[in-house]
């Protein structure tokens, strides 16, 4: 049986390759390959402790390294987005027009826009 390649399938290497080059705020350990939060995330967000046990906690704005080609992600509300392009960010900065992580059209100075996440804006 030969295996097929799915072209519809992202190939995360050009995904990689193509984004925004943002400072991860999580990084893997290598020898106990354990997350460890590096710094507070972008746009000068105060990280936030667990009320009871005092850790620190996965906020918006957090930026990880994920997969074989280290595509990077960065957490909105309760999940991780592929960090865009520097194309889109270009494209938003001339529109004047930018979208959010979950999809929504906003001004480029809008808190939950990709623009001001990423902190250039």
């Amino acid at each position: 049986m030969t295996h097929r390649t799915d072209w519809t399938a992202p190939h995360w290497e050009a995904v990689a390759a193509e984004q925004l080059l943002l400072a991860p705020t999580l990084l893997k350990r290598n020898a106990d390959q354990t997350i460890r939060i590096a710094r507070s995330p972008h746009g000068g967000r105060r990280r936030l402790k667990h009320p009871e046990t005092g850790d620190w906690l996965l906020t918006t704005g957090d930026v990880g390294q994920f997969g074989p080609h280290k595509v990077l992600r960065l957490r909105f509300g309760d999940a991780w987005h592929v960090v865009p392009s520097h194309a889109d960010a270009m494209r938003w900065t001339l529109d004047g027009m930018a979208e959010t992580p979950d999809g929504r059209t906003v001004e480029p100075d809008d808190p939950d826009s990709w623009l001001v996440l990423c902190g250039l804006i």
